[in-house]
């Protein structure tokens, strides 16, 4: 072992010392760890490594990891995770006249998960969507705020059910059964694929209309 340390009983040592570091995909980097999906581990790790020669022929090594000596290895932790949201929209229509600047309408929805009571269905920041449709049309879109989804919902099945709530004379409120069925897998990637379908009395149909 060229340069090595000489003790005065004829040992011969010398450290030798590494960097260990993740193999990182192109494009990742401490400043940007993520890549679909994955937080990769930036971090580095030092090694060194002792050799000694005794002089009988054969070598021995020691390691020493980021200078602490009771550290036999050193981990790269990286994690995974996916979100994705859905937006719920309504369609509102009036038979027999049209809308007046008087009309206002509010839609509530609620949630439940279907394979398992005891999980919460994730919801809009606010249940509620008031809505007040333009003077002298006869149908009107609103949309509730975005149901964010996690990793946590994967596999799960939601179910919300929409109603309205209106009071104002001679009109009649749609006293149907609206109902959205969301299914969440993950794509792999780092997102979410939210899939609905709409029901109206348990009869699919293509969008929550009243």
């Amino acid at each position: 072992m060229a340069d090595a340390t000489v003790a005065a009983d004829g040992t011969r040592t010398k450290t030798f010392e590494y960097t260990l570091s993740e193999d990182l995909p192109a494009g990742v980097s401490a400043q940007a760890p993520m890549l679909d999906g994955i937080t990769y581990d930036t971090s580095t790790h030092r090694l060194s490594v002792t050799v000694t020669d005794d002089g009988t022929g054969a070598l021995s090594t020691s390691a020493v990891y980021d200078d602490e000596p009771n550290v036999s290895a050193v981990s790269f932790a990286n994690a995974y995770d996916a979100t994705g949201s859905f937006i719920l929209e309504c369609e509102k229509n009036i038979e027999g006249r049209m809308f007046s600047a008087s009309d206002s309408f509010r839609f509530v929805v609620s949630g439940e998960c279907a394979n398992d009571a005891s999980v919460q269905a994730p919801l809009p920041a606010q249940t509620s969507v008031n809505v007040t449709p333009e003077p002298g049309t006869s149908f009107v879109r609103c949309s509730f705020q975005a149901i964010p989804f996690t990793l946590a919902d994967v596999d799960n099945t939601y179910v919300y059910t929409v109603v309205e709530q209106a009071d104002m004379d001679g009109v009649t409120n749609d006293a149907n059964v609206h109902t959205v069925t969301v299914q969440v897998s993950d794509n792999g990637d780092g997102t979410l694929s939210v899939t609905p379908t709409y029901y109206v009395d348990d009869q699919e149909v293509s969008q929550v209309e009243f």
